[in-house]
């Protein structure tokens, strides 16, 4: 399981053996002896599609065959790599590689937690900011006349539970300021955390929609 930056340098590859009990299923052939032994024919036919691809213009917009081609998105420090062999495979047909990366990030405890911390703020305090004890107090009152409210102070505290533990029967207020102090800036299913001042020595929290960054 991987976690953090790490992801973005990550590709998932699997086999699919179509079995319960692939370690029972029985070979004509012993793999690693294979590919030692065809090594330099893998190897020629590899640069030869890449050369293909070189050769053809690099290609953008349609894959070998004419047909239009899904733009991608770029794959930052690793350009090289993503506007050759990973361009390559796109434009032979093959499925993106970086498709894999969704998989991974999907998969993060730390992402599936600061993703449900975001939605369940902005939902409660919308585009309010508010001190971390102060979102806390509120989300406890029930007010049976506003029962949705409640309900969504309910999961709020669950999130924040999730995440921080609790001290004194609700969210721990310090470890839980630590983790969004850290996690501040970053962009979890189109929102973030944002500081907005402090009042009695404690930071003033808001999520909101992050503008749309500028071109050049």
């Amino acid at each position: 399981m991987f976690s953090g930056e790490v992801i973005r340098r990550c590709l998932k590859c699997r086999i699919d053996p179509l079995c319960e009990h692939p370690e029972t299923l029985d070979f004509e052939f012993e793999p690693l002896a294979l590919v030692a032994k065809t090594r330099p024919q893998m190897v020629v036919a590899a640069l030869t599609l890449l050369r293909a691809y070189h050769v053809a213009g690099r290609p953008k917009d349609k894959d070998i065959n004419g047909q239009p081609l899904t733009k991608f998105a770029p794959l930052g420090s690793f350009d090289d790599w993503s506007d050759w062999p990973r361009a390559t495979l796109v434009w032979l047909g093959e499925p993106d590689p970086c498709l894999t990366q969704k998989t991974i990030r999907d998969a993060d405890p730390e992402r599936q937690k600061h993703g449900a911390l975001l939605t369940a703020w902005r939902a409660f305090k919308g585009n309010e900011d508010a001190s971390i004890s102060r979102v806390i107090e509120e989300a406890r009152i029930y007010d049976p006349k506003n029962e949705s409210r409640h309900e969504l102070g309910k999961a709020l505290l669950a999130a924040m539970t999730e995440i921080a533990g609790e001290r004194q029967g609700k969210p721990n207020t310090v470890l839980l300021g630590q983790w969004i102090d850290k996690k501040t800036g970053m962009i979890i299913n189109n929102l973030r955390f944002e500081k907005h001042g402090s009042h009695a020595d404690s930071n003033s929290w808001k999520v909101v929609v992050p503008d749309k960054p500028q071109g050049p």
